[in-house]
């Protein structure tokens, strides 16, 4: 039998697909597709994203009345997960669409809730 042959094999675990051999696992990059960097139009050292300052972020939320962070996620239509890692997590070098649905969302300027 040879490999990939399923015939003869009680076991279906026993196929192998030979077309699995050659798969090319879906993209690595973490920037979103047609950005500056995946177009080869900017390196990595290149691109500079927002850095949010927490503190004035949250701020914002209290004078918006947002006092749970599920609120906030739901309102500006950005992941709760997402939103935790910003506010929890440290991770507050986003994205300028994350600060524009934030700076709608909480009815204020980038000025308001970037770090300088």
């Amino acid at each position: 039998m040879r490999l990939g042959d399923a015939a003869g094999s009680d076991d279906p675990d026993a196929v192998h697909h030979a077309s699995n051999a050659n798969h090319v696992p879906a993209r690595a990059s973490s920037s979103p597709p047609g950005s500056p960097l995946e177009r080869g139009l900017a390196s990595p050292g290149d691109l500079t994203m927002p850095r949010l300052d927490v503190p004035a972020l949250q701020r914002q939320m209290m004078r918006r009345n947002f006092l749970f962070k599920f609120q906030l996620a739901n309102q500006v239509g950005i992941s709760y997960d997402r939103l935790t890692a910003i506010l929890v997590g440290g991770e507050t070098e986003v994205d300028e669409e994350i600060v524009a649905r934030l700076c709608a969302g909480l009815e204020c300027g980038p000025s308001e809730i970037l770090a300088e």
